[in-house]
């Protein structure tokens, strides 16, 4: 009887000690979820600012591009009109130069 009672006494301390080692790691996987959800959140908090940062740089440089082809257009324009008064100024010298030229003759004709 006394035997029995020593071995339902040890089964009782490995009950209790199984237990408590179930207890600790019921916490433990508590505890390992909460931190994998806090990741969880973080990533996911991390992901949509990166997505954003990513939305935002790319709506720069389409404005960048956009002000790049304008500025390009409004070069081409002045240089087009820079050429055009170039010609101007060209033809207005050579009108001068054909007048001075023709009233050189006709002084020297005197």
């Amino acid at each position: 009887s006394s035997g029995i009672n020593a071995e339902y006494g040890e089964l009782e301390v490995v009950q209790s000690t199984h237990n408590t080692q179930i207890q600790l790691l019921e916490e433990q996987r508590t505890g390992l979820l909460r931190k994998n959800e806090e990741q969880r959140q973080k990533f996911s908090r991390c992901r949509k600012e990166y997505q954003c940062k990513v939305e935002t740089i790319t709506g720069e440089l389409d404005r960048l591009g956009q002000l790049k082809t304008q500025h390009e257009s409004t070069i081409s324009t002045l240089r087009e009109k820079i050429e055009s008064k170039n010609g101007e100024v060209r033809a207005a010298k050579e009108s001068l130069e054909d007048v001075l030229s023709s009233n050189h003759r006709n002084n020297s004709a005197f």
